[in-house]
């Protein structure tokens, strides 16, 4: 995983996450006291469950948001998962947030109105 693309428990912005909060001080973000991280997991098993039950759809989803395969894996029916999950490690600047681009695949995977 980059740096700064999210928080390691539920991997969504910092803007996102319960955890953090603006340091007005210092600039960038710090730990809120105020309470845990309340969306730890769901994004991490919600995009694993979805590529175990339909990998093919999945993998369809991953090259329309960008994934491409490696030079050593181009020649390969299927696409490694080692390296779909380092291309979901990759920072992104979306709509203004950093973010990883397993943001991304889990909104269209959450998004019930459109099939994967």
């Amino acid at each position: 995983m980059e740096d700064f693309g999210g928080y390691y428990e539920c991997f969504l912005p910092q803007e996102v996450c319960t955890r953090w909060e603006e340091d007005e001080v210092q600039g960038g973000w710090r730990r809120s006291q105020a309470g845990g991280c309340r969306y730890r997991g769901v994004m991490v098993s919600t995009i694993a469950y979805v590529y175990t039950l339909s990998p093919e759809e999945a993998e369809k989803l991953f090259f329309r948001l960008g994934f491409q395969r490696e030079r050593g894996s181009l020649n390969e029916e299927r696409i490694k998962q080692q390296e779909v999950w380092r291309w979901m490690g990759r920072r992104i600047d979306w709509s203004g947030l950093q973010a990883w681009n397993m943001c991304r695949v889990f909104l269209y995977m959450a998004d019930t109105g459109e099939q994967i």
